[in-house]
Formats: C-alpha cells, structure tokens, sequence
C-alpha cells in the first residue's frame, strides 16, 4: 500500500514568478531521486510518492502553505491510496490503483 499525490499548480502561467519552482522541489527531494519517485511535467504538474500512505495528507498541506506562501500561486491536490502494480523508472509511467485514485480526485477538486 502507497499514496500517490498528482497536483497542479494554479496561475503558474500567469505569473514570471518561478519561486514556485523552487519551493516544490526542495519539498519533493526528501521523497527519493527524481523522476523514480516524483516528478515535474508539462510545466506545472507534479506525482510524488508517499510510502507512508498516513503522512500524505499532511504532505499535500506543506506543498499547498509552502506555493501559497508565493503571490497569486496555488495548487489542486489529489490523493490516491492503493497498490502500486506497476513500478517503472519514471513515476509518471508507473500504475496502479493509487495512481488512478489520485487523477480522479485532482479532476473532481
């Protein structure tokens, strides 16, 4: 069992501010190597692994004080907990019910 958070950063391109960046990344480091266990793609979405599916809930809260923190920045978060079936050497190409609950709470936030 894992959890599995996809987020979206909010008016990322309505802004030149990238200290948003920035933020994510020295938050994301502490879950493993990039892009095995998180990842940044299409510019401002995110998957990060939180093997403790307990600690997820309280992750995605210090992703969303840390980008609020930064004017007119802000991000949808979905949390899926589940298996993880399949496991590849980019987190955006692994799969499993974690995976899929994790879209469809970011689509329905």
């Amino acid at each position: 069992m894992t959890s599995i958070l996809t987020g979206d950063i909010i008016n990322s391109r309505k802004t030149t501010n990238i200290d948003w960046l920035k933020s994510l990344k020295e938050i994301l480091v502490n879950f493993g190597e990039s892009p095995k266990y998180w990842q940044i793609y299409r510019g401002d979405s995110f998957q990060v692994e939180v093997k403790k599916p307990e600690e997820a809930f309280f992750v995605a809260l210090k992703i969303k004080s840390a980008l609020k923190s930064i004017a007119n920045i802000d991000v949808r978060i979905g949390i899926g907990i589940g298996k993880k079936e399949y496991n590849a050497d980019k987190i955006t190409e692994a799969n499993g019910e974690a995976f899929i609950n994790s879209v469809l709470l970011l689509i329905t936030i």
